[in-house]
């Protein structure tokens, strides 16, 4: 499996749902969209004033992303990829979710490669 840029696989399990999203989001909503989505400097300095202010936990910190990145999903596409993907029926909202606690999951992979954060056990999506 490939993985996205600085991720390691200690958060998500999967990132073939994620990649499928960003391809398919980059065919329907052009390449700003992807761009728009995924981690950038700004989440991760988020992300270093989160776990600065104190002691949070692996769950608190990717509820705090999936909320943070949930406004940047495209509902109708987060859909279509997972339903494909899984085999499994989505609504919009639902989907979004699902895509958005990824991104969270690889920006927290991000900020551990980068040493923003330290993870303690080995613990997956």
């Amino acid at each position: 499996m490939t993985l996205p840029l600085f991720a390691n696989g200690s958060v998500v399990g999967d990132y073939t749902p994620l990649i499928k999203y960003l391809e398919e989001a980059r065919k329907r909503k052009g390449e700003a969209h992807v761009d728009d989505v995924v981690p950038r400097g700004e989440d991760l300095e988020y992300v270093k004033k989160i776990v600065e202010s104190g002691t949070v936990s692996l769950a608190e910190l990717l509820q705090i992303l999936t909320n943070k990145f949930y406004s940047r999903v495209d509902g109708e596409v987060a859909k279509h990829v997972l339903e494909t993907c899984r085999g499994v029926s989505y609504t919009e909202e639902e989907a979004r979710i699902e895509i958005a606690k990824l991104l969270a999951g690889w920006c927290i992979e991000i900020c551990s490669t980068l040493g923003i954060v330290k993870l303690r056990p080995r613990w997956k999506m």
